[in-house]
């Protein structure tokens, strides 16, 4: 049985993630060797202040860092963002000052490197293998394209830069996308997986949704049955969550979660969520992805848009063009993979369900 460590935490004080950290790592950490080296990878998905609940909190970096120095580790912290510099997006979400205060190095994600994988040859930090432990730290948020960002999703940040776009590219579709983040996943194995869920993100996700309170944190060596047992406790389906259906299909996850050793110092039932809003996105596949211009969701550019235009410099299949007052989107070319909207720095890019979609509840 897979074991799920929880424990109750109601803020981002620093003795309350002290306190739920320890308790979720305290088997882990018993086995890990003085002087390991250690590759922290949060979700840096964009540079937003930590109170937008985009990126990983700062204290729990803090807090998972503190447990390897105390065994005598070199801790070590890598991401890349969607957009940006990496320290400046650091600097804005509040880890750069951790990093600082703690001694943690930062390395930028910047030399890559083919490993072979079940979709095929993926384009990951050259410096992967260079480290003894790979700790893998997401936030609990909504996603439009695949449902839910959890542990696999956050080690897509392994690909460097922009040779995300090409992926996003090859695998258009979301069952096609989350193979590649599945297969992904199982190549790097990480060594433990530890998640965000103080404060979660509600809605349009995975970066202009809304806060939700959720109120403690969770962890694994399993990224995919943390995935499951997180969702699940936000009303998520297995079936709902592309990279879950996917390991239900072809790996064989059980998706009983009665099945699933539980650790806690809290009753997992008084953390589930009735009400959580999911994301609109697209939930096609197959044959069906041929007429998804038609039903599925779409991003949709509002008033509150800046006309900054990095969605048209970032868009992976060239749909978006410059307009008068905002960009406009070609939803001929757009294959819905919404990174325009994870980009976005005034959260003016939504996820809508056309007029079919609606009506066939897609």
């Amino acid at each position: 049985m897979q074991k799920i460590y929880v424990s109750q935490c109601n803020d981002y004080s620093v003795a309350d993630v002290d306190k739920a950290v320890n308790f979720c790592m305290k088997d882990f950490a018993r086995n890990v060797k003085k002087g390991s080296s250690v590759l922290l990878k949060p979700n840096i998905l964009i540079g937003r202040s930590s109170e937008d609940v985009v990126t990983t909190n700062p204290e729990v970096v803090r807090a998972v860092a503190r447990v390897f120095k105390e065994i005598g580790c070199k801790v070590s912290l890598g991401d890349s963002p969607a957009f940006g510099n990496l320290r400046k997006a650091l600097d804005t979400c509040g880890i750069l000052p951790v990093c600082e205060e703690e001694g943690i190095d930062v390395v930028n994600f910047d030399e890559a490197k083919e490993i072979d994988t079940l979709s095929g040859p993926i384009s990951v930090y050259k410096g992967i293998d260079d480290f003894d432990y790979l700790v893998n730290l997401p936030k609990a948020k909504t996603h439009g394209l695949i449902g839910f960002t959890g542990a696999q999703k956050n080690l897509f940040g392994l690909v460097c830069g922009m040779k995300k776009s090409k992926y996003h590219l090859k695998y258009p579709n979301r069952y096609s996308f989350s193979r590649m983040i599945v297969s992904l996943a199982n190549a790097v194995k990480p060594s433990f997986n530890l998640m965000d869920c103080v404060v979660g993100m509600e809605g349009n996700g995975p970066s202009a949704g809304s806060p939700r309170k959720l109120g403690f944190i969770a962890a694994s060596e399993s990224a995919p049955y943390l995935d499951f047992f997180v969702s699940d406790l936000l009303g998520f389906k297995y079936n709902e969550v592309g990279t879950l259906d996917v390991e239900h299909s072809e790996h064989g996850l059980d998706v009983n979660v009665n099945n699933l050793n539980l650790i806690s110092n809290i009753d997992p039932g008084k953390l589930r969520v009735k009400d959580f809003k999911k994301a609109g996105g697209l939930k096609l596949g197959g044959v069906m992805s041929l007429v998804k211009k038609y039903v599925s969701s779409r991003p949709v550019i509002s008033v509150e848009c800046i006309n900054c235009n990095r969605c048209v410099e970032n868009c992976p299949a060239d749909a978006i063009a410059k307009g008068l007052k905002r960009p406009v989107i070609d939803y001929n070319k757009c294959i819905r993979c919404y990174c325009c909207g994870e980009i976005c720095p005034s959260k003016a890019i939504v996820s809508r369900r056309t007029l079919f979609g609606k009506i066939l509840r897609l």
